[in-house]
């Protein structure tokens, strides 16, 4: 998705109604029915702001520019080009800001390895927009994550994300505590999002992390568009 697109996906707020039966409505399933279309689309195949928030030094294998000696405006930007090994993407894993909300809401999407988490399979790309009252706030996470593991063929072929590409990316414990607190107490919403919370709650999991599931509330738009749209297909 673009940041035009975002900033057009504006979702109506003048009610008074309860923010729960708002999501329910019909307008708020096909918002979430269109991001999900597009984020159907590989996310590495999504153009991010050229302004990005890194990870700490810590976790980010960056080197400054005062370093290198070369200027930032030299410096190759990320194409967005997974197939192959691309050193350029930066990590976006903004603070949250807005974490406080009552009416936070985050529009989330995963890339993963396979299918189950229970046979080892682990993600790979996390990507969120975020929205307080139903408005976009400009608020974006996006970052990729190095399984350590391989990849099926048949699955690098669905999302287009080689293990090239991944080499040289943070595991999933360098960027977990970013990835809690940014979604902390908000409501996530997903298409199938019994798939992502599942991989979800399993990464943070093996880093100690076991609540994760309590602290977020779970909005599956795959369920709502089954409901205003019955016969139709998935995606």
């Amino acid at each position: 998705m673009t940041d035009d697109e975002l900033d057009e996906d504006v979702i109506d707020t003048d009610n008074d109604t309860n923010p729960a039966d708002d999501m329910m409505s019909k307008d708020a399933v096909i918002e979430a029915d269109r991001y999900q279309h597009n984020a159907s689309k590989p996310m590495s195949k999504i153009e991010m702001p050229e302004t990005q928030t890194s990870m700490t030094d810590a976790t980010i294998n960056h080197v400054p520019a005062s370093v290198t000696g070369i200027e930032e405006a030299d410096t190759p930007k990320f194409d967005g080009d997974t197939s192959r090994a691309n050193p350029y993407f930066i990590p976006l894993l903004p603070k949250p800001i807005h974490r406080h909300e009552s009416d936070r809401q985050l529009i989330m999407d995963t890339e993963t390895t396979g299918l189950d988490p229970l046979k080892g399979d682990r993600i790979i790309e996390v990507g969120i927009v975020e929205m307080i009252g139903r408005k976009f706030t400009g608020e974006k996470l996006h970052v990729y994550i190095n399984p350590q593991r391989g990849m099926d063929d048949e699955v690098i072929r669905i999302h287009g994300i080689s293990e090239a590409f991944l080499t040289d990316k943070p595991t999933f414990d360098q960027v977990a505590q970013s990835l809690y607190d940014f979604m902390d107490g908000a409501e996530i919403i997903a298409h199938n999002a019994t798939f992502d919370m599942n991989f979800l709650n399993m990464e943070f999991a093996k880093v100690g992390m076991n609540d994760f599931a309590e602290r977020v509330q779970v909005t599956d738009s795959l369920v709502m568009a089954k409901q205003q749209y019955p016969g139709q297909k998935n995606t």
